[in-house]
């Protein structure tokens, strides 16, 4: 059975090989950081910026609605007339047919 020893060159490179492999997963975990701590920032400027946008939406929105509602309560009761308006026309015509198809019908 024949058991090669390593040469003393060979140690060194096998140290150095751990030692750049180790400094290499150290770099690439630092470079991962680093990108996902730029991803955070500029995720987190972004909504910074948008959310001005978003709160001048927010209160047109909010002024829409109140505009609706005052609207509606404005015109609900002109909307409650037309509506009883719109069921008297409809009821006077209902009974002006019946009474033109009653004397035709005898």
């Amino acid at each position: 059975m024949i058991v090669k020893f390593p040469s003393e060159l060979s140690k060194r490179l096998q140290k150095a090989q751990a030692v750049w492999d180790n400094e290499l997963a150290v770099l690439k975990a630092s470079v991962l950081n680093l990108e996902a701590f730029y991803n955070v920032q500029k995720r987190k400027e972004s909504s910074l910026t948008s959310s001005g946008h978003e709160q001048k939406l927010l209160d047109s929105v909010k002024n829409l609605k109140k505009e609706v509602c005052s609207l509606r309560e404005e015109h609900g009761s002109h909307l409650t007339r037309i509506d009883a308006d719109m069921l008297g026309l409809y009821d006077w015509i209902r009974d002006k047919v019946a009474s033109v198809r009653s004397p035709s019908e005898r």
